[in-house]
């Protein structure tokens, strides 16, 4: 898959961020927990176009360009290696 990341070395700070959300996010901790086991959305091809704040577990960058916003969208289409594309978007627009 093609990615691009600014620093990959803040990778672990980025883990603490994910655990201190979690930390504020019983709901959706309640649900991995009570679905996670069953695997509900296992083969599901999900692709998304969010907010992102510093505590979505993503790698994404701050004021990308329109170039930049339009080649992420490529890549969440070609990520599917069967060339498929995803079967759920999630956009918060």
């Amino acid at each position: 898959m093609t990615f691009k990341v600014a620093d990959i070395s803040l990778a672990a700070f980025g883990r603490k961020e994910i655990e201190l959300a979690e930390n504020e996010m019983p709901g959706l901790i309640a649900l991995r927990q009570k679905y996670g086991p069953q695997q509900v959305l296992k083969g599901a091809r999900i692709a998304g176009s969010l907010h992102m704040t510093i505590q979505t577990a993503v790698f994404a960058w701050k004021g990308e360009t329109d170039e930049e916003y339009m080649w992420c969208l490529e890549q969440q289409l070609l990520a599917f290696k069967d060339g498929k594309g995803p079967n759920l978007i999630l956009d918060d627009g």
